[in-house]
């Protein structure tokens, strides 16, 4: 295995090569100087050395020399590996030193391994470059120095770039604090854009800087600052339209990126508006407009010149750096703008609020009252800067202890306390506490004496209406059970004489018939009277609801022999879990709705029938009642569920069913909707929320 001297003062560079030349199976030995390197020659057999130019103690120059005199390892292939004597004159002064090679590190880490090969096969190659080390020493120094004093020139001229370089960063630097302490001294905008602008102008001479702000309806921008550019030009660009084709400005704000004119007589941007730039000597106009976050424009950084040019990288480097600036200046303006607002608006509010507000510290002592404060508790504004918390209350403002660790957490609190005028009366007031950032606790007052009062009027009002409803739901069921007594006993009799008639006296039956049926229409009456006190003075029930059960048990209570003869009846239940609701008000609402579509069932159709579905969940039941009955003109919808409404000239009830169920439906919390067209048949959707 061939093994190789690496020698490098760069750790970094010696690790790179060194997995270089191992992965292509090579041994490698590292050295940082040309002594060491030397020393290692001595200690270790070496195939090739590869080795740096600039290093501390011996360079590479010096190190190659060295090398070459000495019979041991002047044989040895000498290569040179650098990124910093890359010129043709220090590759000459290396191959005359004995080098067999001269390497840029930028050189191809595949093309390193083939170089480094084929030196190893040309063994007559490696005798030539022996024989190139035939100069004497004086040669030597001489090209030597001449390539050191070149490079001490390089070094210098680089360093006086870098201090050029860290000069004007520093002068950067210096610009944007003294931009940052006028924003932090609230200085006003226009004069913050002129610093920046004449910091510009102080670094590129011969270079003019305006700042346009787009206005408040976003059409236009206007100039706000210039400060050594012509009044009288400014003047006349008072107002620039943001369209394409608009100047420099107006474009860049139109397109939200640079705009660079370099010749104002030729660039088409400039046709309606050159005569004016050309007039005051300016002949080239870059515009950058100022984005915020958002990337809204907020306004434009123009750079003019008197002469025909374009910027350099640099110029675009230091523009965009004051368009930077610029936008950090405008966008704590307008949030210090929109601060001043809120704070404005908070004052007018504070001050003009109805109730008390006021600020206190838990010592008691009042820091700030607005003008109700005083107003309410009858003292002026100089009286109440006198007071404290305890003057003007019963007690301690804050009782309780949870209260009191729940403001000093920042939770709100609302307490209601008995607070003392200066005439020492007491008014009753609702407190609002919260713990406001600096400390001091928040209290917004509202007088509730007037409010307690009618209050107190209410429920004393509430009580009486209670005790009427209770009364008038007396009266209903002792009327409704003196009227139904007398109707019972005459339906009695009616059949007592119905019976004891011939069969030729049908005129008489068809009388008493008659008189049967309007019986049975006050009993529905006062039916309906029932459900509706009841609806509206019990409490609503949960229990389970088979709505099977409950459905067949409607329709054969509702009397008619023929409801499931000459009905056809449908009925289908999807219940994925226990439905609860109010039983009886559930079959208040199935009564009504199916006894309405038998009871205005459709004799002319072959058939009639009921469809009822039930959709039932967790949240809700969806209850869908369907028949092919006569139906209801579409003008009386929005009136059916009013009390006493009859939609048809053949309506035998009362008018109170669709009432008592909408409002059934009501207290359940569920709705209920219709669809119906006359002759067809009508369609109602109920639905109830799950009691469970």
């Amino acid at each position: 295995m061939k093994t190789i001297l690496i020698v490098d003062d760069s750790d970094a560079n010696l690790y790179l090569l060194r997995v270089i030349l191992e992965n292509a199976g090579y041994s490698v030995i590292e050295a940082k100087d040309g002594r060491e390197g030397l020393q290692k020659l001595y200690h270790s057999k070496t195939d090739m050395i590869i080795s740096d130019i600039l290093m501390p103690i011996m360079d590479g120059y010096l190190f190659c020399q060295a090398c070459k005199k000495e019979k041991l390892f002047k044989k040895i292939p000498f290569v040179f590996y650098t990124s910093t004597y890359t010129e043709r004159t220090d590759k000459e002064f290396a191959l005359k030193l004995g080098a067999a090679k001269f390497l840029n590190k930028s050189i191809d880490q595949e093309e390193l391994i083939e170089i480094v090969k084929d030196i190893f096969e040309k063994t007559q190659t490696q005798k030539d470059y022996v024989k190139k080390v035939r100069i004497n020493d004086e040669e030597v120094l001489k090209l030597y120095s001449e390539r050191l004093i070149n490079k001490l020139e390089e070094k210098t001229l680089e360093l006086k770039i870098e201090i050029v370089e860290r000069k004007k960063i520093e002068q950067v630097l210096i610009h944007e604090i003294e931009v940052m302490d006028l924003i932090n001294l609230n200085t006003p905008l226009d004069k913050i854009l002129d610093h920046i602008i004449l910091n510009f102008e102080s670094t590129h001479p011969g270079y003019f800087g305006s700042v346009n702000l787009v206005n408040q309806e976003g059409t236009h921008l206007e100039p706000i600052s210039a400060p050594n550019m012509s009044k009288a030009y400014i003047s006349a660009f008072s107002k620039i339209r943001i369209a394409n084709n608009v100047g420099s400005c107006g474009t860049a704000a139109f397109l939200k990126k640079p705009v660079i004119v370099s010749d104002i007589s030729k660039d088409p941007l400039w046709e309606t508006s050159k005569s004016v730039a050309l007039k005051y000597n300016l002949n080239s106009c870059w515009s950058v407009p100022i984005l915020n976050k958002e990337k809204k424009v907020l306004g434009t950084v123009a750079i003019y010149s008197h002469i025909i040019q374009s910027p350099s990288l640099n110029d675009i480097k230091d523009l965009n750096f004051a368009v930077n600036l610029a936008n950090i200046a405008i966008e704590k303006k307008n949030a210090a703008n929109e601060i001043k607002k809120k704070e404005e608006s908070y004052k007018s509010l504070f001050e003009q609020a109805s109730d008390a507000i006021f600020t206190f510290t838990f010592d008691g002592k009042f820091h700030s009252f607005n003008q109700s404060a005083s107003t309410i508790l009858g003292y002026s504004k100089e009286e109440f800067e006198k007071l404290s918390v305890p003057d003007i209350i019963e007690g301690e403002f804050i009782e309780s202890t949870s209260n009191y660790e729940k403001i000093q957490s920042g939770i709100p609190v609302i307490v209601y306390r008995k607070l003392i005028r200066k005439d020492r009366t007491i008014i009753e007031t609702e407190v609002s506490l919260k713990l406001q950032t600096d400390g001091r606790v928040l209290g917004i007052v509202r007088d509730i004496t007037e409010r307690n009062k009618i209050k107190l009027a209410l429920e004393e009002k509430n009580q009486e209406l209670i005790k009427k409803n209770q009364e008038l739901d007396n009266f209903v069921y002792s009327a409704s059970h003196d009227f139904r007594a007398p109707l019972t006993s005459l339906k009695g009799l009616i059949n007592i004489t119905e019976s004891s008639l011939n069969p030729d006296q049908e005129e008489q039956k068809k009388q008493l018939q008659m008189m049967l049926k309007t019986i049975g229409k006050m009993d529905v009456f006062i039916d309906d009277i029932l459900d509706y006190s009841r609806n509206s003075s019990t409490e609503i029930d949960h229990e389970k609801i088979d709505f099977e059960a409950l459905i067949q048990s409607i329709c054969d209570n509702l009397k008619y022999k023929d409801c499931n003869e000459t009905h056809k009846k449908s009925v289908h239940i999807d219940q994925s879990v226990d439905f609860y609701s109010d039983k009886h008000r559930i079959e208040i609402i199935f009564n009504n709705i199916i006894s309405n579509a038998i009871e205005y069932s459709d004799a002319t159709k072959d058939e009639n029938y009921i469809n009822i579905t039930i959709n039932s969940n967790a949240e809700e039941a969806t209850i869908v009642i369907e028949d092919n009955g006569i139906g209801i003109d579409n003008k009386h919808l929005d009136k059916i569920f009013g009390m006493f409404y009859r939609a048809t000239k053949f309506s035998k009830g009362s008018g109170m069913g669709l009432y008592i169920v909408k409002e059934t439906i009501d207290k359940l919390k569920g709705s209920i909707t219709v669809e119906s067209r006359l002759n067809e048949g009508s369609k109602f959707t109920v639905s109830l929320p799950n009691l469970n």
